[in-house]
């Protein structure tokens, strides 16, 4: 016999939801099939079993599942799945408190409300969820008042933002930059190489080439406190169309040039817009770069956890500047920022950072060798 269990996808999910079955029970399943589907709060995952066999499933759809719980089990053949299953205990109409299994959302939600245990129990599952606490309560509510439950999206970003507030300390930098000549180069790239290209392009670019220079700002941070230094950049970028923040990440063999990363930003978008990531697109990344969004001029983002700091910029403002022959000329400009863990970077380090990326966008010479 041989067990499925839920693997650990993430850092940021203490449970999943288990979203679809590719296996009927008593089908024979090969072995190195994708078995079942799996959404965490940003991503869908397959669960692949090792060893084949005749499937007895052991969870049902829209369940929710922790790391490590077995979901599935494979047989040699049919006899040797009935024993199994003629010799599993019915059910009991009420679970002793103690014998329950309750995963991380369920509990604190049991904790914000103070539910007594003894009121799950009667709900008879070994393992409770988030939604058979929520149950609960709207049973217990008896009202008609309006109730907002956040997504599983949001949920997960409130994890993220309170680990980092937990566990960084934070400084922030900025500098402003001006981007006209880049704007107008973008453009003419655009034209020429016919694909929409723009800033946001072009600041993962100049990131990505000064990442030799930089080691310490590309680091994985650990919990222990050890620190791994990157052998590439991976550059996660920010990207939500409204339903949750996510961080996808742009690996080395893209970064090599600018049309490789508008085409990879470019997927990016349309993988929000019509269905959700896979988790091997949200791993990995070593830096990471907040988009604009809307007008905002500047935001601060908080630093994911595990990286060593984040850049943001904002909306292109247009202000006024004294030339040298005292005529007044307008400017585009952005304002650049970054958030960095003050454990691993000072501020002189951060400000030269800045300043080399402020480089790579305003000196005619780095520009041209970002869009070779």
């Amino acid at each position: 016999m041989y067990e499925l269990s839920v693997p650990r996808m993430n850092s940021n999910d203490g449970s999943y939801v288990l979203t679809e079955w590719f296996y009927a029970d008593g089908d024979l399943v090969p072995g190195g099939a994708e078995v079942a589907l799996v959404e965490t709060s940003k991503a869908t995952e397959g669960i692949t079993c090792e060893e084949g066999g005749i499937l007895l499933r052991m969870a049902e759809e829209a369940h929710e599942c922790c790391p490590g719980d077995v979901i599935a089990r494979l047989f040699r053949d049919e006899a040797e799945r009935a024993a199994v299953r003629h010799q599993a205990p019915a059910r009991e109409a009420e679970v002793d408190a103690a014998e329950l299994v309750v995963t991380e959302p369920a509990r604190r939600l049991i904790e914000q409300h103070g539910l007594d245990l003894s009121a799950l129990s009667r709900l008879g599952r070994r393992t409770i969820g988030r939604a058979d606490v929520q149950r609960l309560l709207d049973e217990q509510s008896g009202t008609e008042a309006a109730q907002y439950t956040p997504s599983r999206e949001q949920r997960a970003v409130a994890e993220t933002v309170s680990k980092a507030h937990r566990t960084i300390p934070a400084a922030h930098a900025t500098v402003r930059v001006t981007v006209a000549d880049a704007l107008q180069a973008l453009g003419e790239y655009g034209l020429r190489e016919g694909i929409q290209v723009r800033l946001p392009e072009l600041v993962v670019r100049a990131i990505a080439e000064i990442f030799p220079k930089y080691p310490l700002f590309f680091a994985t941070t650990h919990d222990d406190g050890q620190v791994s230094l990157a052998v590439e950049p991976r550059v996660g970028v920010t990207v939500d169309v409204g339903r949750g923040l996510t961080t996808p990440v742009i690996g080395a063999a893209d970064l090599a040039s600018l049309r490789r990363i508008a085409e990879t930003l470019a997927r990016f978008r349309v993988t929000a817009l019509r269905g959700r990531f896979a988790e091997s697109d949200l791993r990995g990344g070593n830096i990471a770069v907040s988009l604009p969004a809307g007008e905002v001029i500047f935001a601060q983002p908080l630093i994911p956890p595990g990286h060593a700091c984040i850049l943001s910029f904002g909306a292109v403002q247009i202000g006024a500047t004294l030339a040298a022959d005292s005529h007044v000329t307008a400017e585009q400009f952005v304002y650049i920022g970054l958030a960095y863990d003050h454990r691993l970077i000072n501020g002189r380090d951060a400000a030269e950072f800045l300043g080399d990326v402020k480089r790579q966008i305003e000196d005619p010479q780095c520009l041209s060798a970002l869009m070779d």
